[in-house]
């Protein structure tokens, strides 16, 4: 199958997916869309470079994973937190606890494991090759997150 046909029918069906994966990064919703955008772009720029129709998931989310950290990079921004938001951070009720405010105390690193595993449903090896790791880190990391996140479960729940 043509390369671009390929990347054309991966999207209509895993934007939203891909969207998602951007989101953990960049933890706004215009700027998952900017980042989820310029991805594409990029994808369609550099066809050429998927060398196999089916490892299109694994190379898009690549490209989302770099343009993410290097908008993170470039901006390095700060973000102004009202009084309203942490009075409602400080309060004790964690029973509306979901799953981003459970990820978000993990580093970005192991966010983007857990998401790659649980959302979007990649395995160990393609979300090893969409971070550039080893498969036996990624597992490491993945196995450390659930650790971690079961201690704060078990905190919050005490």
């Amino acid at each position: 199958m043509n390369g671009r046909r390929c990347l054309e029918e991966f999207l209509e069906r895993e934007l939203d997916n891909a969207y998602r994966f951007a989101y953990t990064y960049m933890r706004s919703a215009t700027d998952a869309e900017d980042v989820v955008n310029t991805s594409v772009v990029k994808a369609l720029a550099n066809i050429s470079s998927l060398r196999d129709d089916n490892a299109v998931k694994c190379w898009f989310y690549k490209i989302i994973a770099n343009t993410a950290m290097t908008e993170l990079r470039r901006s390095s921004r700060c973000i102004a937190v009202s009084d309203d938001a942490l009075n409602a951070a400080r309060e004790d009720d964690h029973s509306a606890m979901n799953f981003e405010s459970m990820i978000k105390s993990l580093p970005e690193d192991m966010k983007a494991i857990v998401v790659m595993k649980f959302c979007d449903g990649l395995t160990f090896s393609e979300a090893a090759r969409v971070l550039a790791m080893n498969e036996n880190t990624v597992k490491t990391k993945f196995y450390a997150a659930m650790r971690r996140l079961k201690a704060e479960r078990e905190y919050y729940y005490v």
